[in-house]
């Protein structure tokens, strides 16, 4: 699909009696090659909403009935896809055969599944749950053998998998999607979901930490281009992009937070500053690396509880 282009399935447009077979089709056409059963005399409703996140995809799923989803070597072997599907339950009750382990799963919680490997899904009732399908290239530059953390619970008894889980939350909840905070999303789900499940021991060293300095200044130097992203700052550091987010990681934060941080900042001392008076607001928003100037005003208005106009007239007068 295309970048910001949405696509919806619903199993209101299936004929009398297909319900079932209409969102088995639906799901092998908007995710990939799956077997998915359930009760045919039992009432079934289901709806699929995706669209693009910059390099990842996401799809907002909600079932009314039980349901079980299996990949066998066959629908593996049909499917062009090599992706993993992190797959965040906002609302289910559900039991997960992945990599030859078996967990349950439940509510306000997510796990990574990897589309190549078999897997089999059994959803107990109603559920409600957002998958983010990550290609698996994509991922693995920025997460070493993401595959040692498979099928495996992430849940919110440590400080990253809140994190995690309260991003999953938030996209789930925010379908207003721009160019430039789809890039941020995923790039700040790669951070988390690699702080989330890498034991700390696994994390960069300590010798790391004199590095991280000289990469939030260079992130500072380029924050105002718009176009600006976490492989381009790699670059520009003569460093694997992988070791970026790794670093990041190891000082407890995320490149997107970063540059966030980093933008708010920058426009927030325009703001205050006398000389910037006859700049608008949109003018300073794009002066700070905003492309979009309703983008700028939301994250704003999160980080200080007030429009950057209101900023301006409590600081200036």
């Amino acid at each position: 699909m295309i970048s910001g282009h949405r696509q919806n399935w619903s199993t209101a447009e299936a004929a009398p009696g297909r319900a079932v077979a209409y969102w088995r089709q639906a799901v092998c056409e908007a995710v990939f090659e799956l077997d998915v059963k359930a009760d045919d005399e039992a009432p079934f409703t289901a709806s699929l909403q995706q669209e693009r996140a910059g390099p990842i995809g996401l799809s907002r799923i909600h079932i009314s009935a039980s349901q079980c989803i299996t990949r066998r070597k066959r629908d593996i072997a049909r499917s062009r896809a090599e992706q993993f599907e992190l797959v965040y339950f906002r609302h289910c009750n559900a039991v997960l055969n992945h990599v030859g382990q078996e967990v349950a799963l439940g509510s306000e919680q997510c796990v990574l599944i990897d589309s190549r490997k078999e897997y089999v899904l059994a959803l107990q009732g109603e559920s409600e749950n957002l998958s983010v399908h990550i290609p698996t290239r994509w991922l693995a530059a920025r997460i070493p053998e993401p595959e040692m953390y498979l099928g495996r619970p992430i849940i919110g008894d440590t400080p990253w998998g809140r994190s995690l889980i309260a991003l999953l939350s938030a996209m789930h909840a925010d379908s207003s999607g721009s160019e430039e905070r789809d890039h941020l999303f995923a790039e700040q789900i790669a951070g988390a979901l690699y702080l989330a499940i890498s034991p700390p021991e696994e994390r960069p060293s300590h010798y790391a930490n004199p590095f991280i300095h000289r990469i939030r200044q260079a992130l500072c130097d380029l924050s105002h281009d718009p176009g600006l992203n976490a492989a381009l700052l790699a670059s520009e550091m003569g460093i694997s992009l992988r070791y970026l987010h790794a670093l990041f990681a190891q000082a407890g934060t995320t490149y997107g937070q970063e540059l966030q941080a980093i933008r708010l900042r920058s426009a927030a001392r325009m703001l205050r500053d006398a000389r910037f008076r006859d700049l608008s607001v949109n003018e300073i928003a794009l002066r700070a690396g905003y492309s979009e100037p309703s983008h700028f005003s939301r994250r704003f208005r999160e980080a200080f509880d007030m429009t950057p106009a209101v900023f301006r007239a409590k600081i200036l007068g």
